[in-house]
């Protein structure tokens, strides 16, 4: 009896101790457990800590840059715009080329212009048979009767009248008295066979000077200016 009561306190004791071996073993994973939670949230913490200084640092940036970019916005706009001057190949320009005169108005032209004594001024008028403005130009009372009468006492200056069969029908070589049919040919060339009626043209040296449309032109500015024209004639020894 008292063996077997020996061998059962050694079983218990036995047991005993193995359950305290399993317990104090089992401590370490316990410890082990808990420390890896402890470091997971101490890493989601510093992530989210560190996400946060990265948006305040965001929007510290935005906060101080918008301010600098709107300022060299509205300074490039206070800049003056300089476009580059283009120069071709061959077009080089050297102190010796002279700048280009800027397009004169046919007033203009027709004041700079110098026509020598004795030298012919060409009037052109571009007329058409079915144009009733033309006709009234033509007229006893028109302006061709004005012009005729005037002419008397100019007899350099020339008219010429260039009738084509209609409006609607392009000038032919035959609308141009013979003694004007350069001046198709160079029309031709241009495509401009169909002008307005009528049209008043001014040539001196075959370089046209005034160009007006329109009946009410006659009397306002092609005859005046063909006057001042004629009256500010100089000696023929003047270049």
């Amino acid at each position: 009896m008292r063996s077997r009561i020996c061998l059962a306190r050694g079983d218990h004791a036995g047991m005993a101790g193995a359950s305290t071996r399993t317990n104090r073993g089992a401590k370490f994973p316990i410890a082990d457990t808990q420390s890896l939670l402890y470091f997971a949230l101490r890493t989601l913490s510093f992530r989210q800590s560190t996400s946060a200084i990265l948006r305040r640092s965001t929007k510290m940036a935005r906060r101080r840059w918008v301010p600098f970019l709107a300022w060299v916005a509205t300074a490039s706009l206070s800049l003056p715009l300089v476009s580059p001057q283009v120069v071709l190949a061959g077009d080089e320009t050297t102190a010796n080329t002279p700048e280009p005169s800027p397009k004169l108005s046919w007033a203009d032209r027709i004041r700079q212009a110098k026509v020598r004594k004795g030298e012919p001024i060409v009037l052109i008028v571009h007329s058409a048979k079915d144009c009733v403005y033309c006709q009234r130009w033509k007229g006893s009372l028109g302006g061709k009767g004005d012009f005729e009468s005037w002419a008397k006492t100019h007899p350099d200056v020339h008219l010429f009248i260039v009738e084509r069969e209609a409006i609607a029908v392009p000038e032919t070589i035959d609308s141009y008295p013979p003694v004007v049919q350069w001046l198709f040919e160079r029309r031709q060339r241009l495509g401009n066979l169909s002008p307005g009626t009528p049209t008043f043209e001014i040539f001196v040296r075959r370089n046209i000077i005034w160009k007006s449309y329109g009946l009410h032109s006659w009397d306002r500015d092609a005859f005046p200016a063909l006057k001042d024209l004629d009256s500010r004639r100089v000696p023929s020894d003047v270049e």
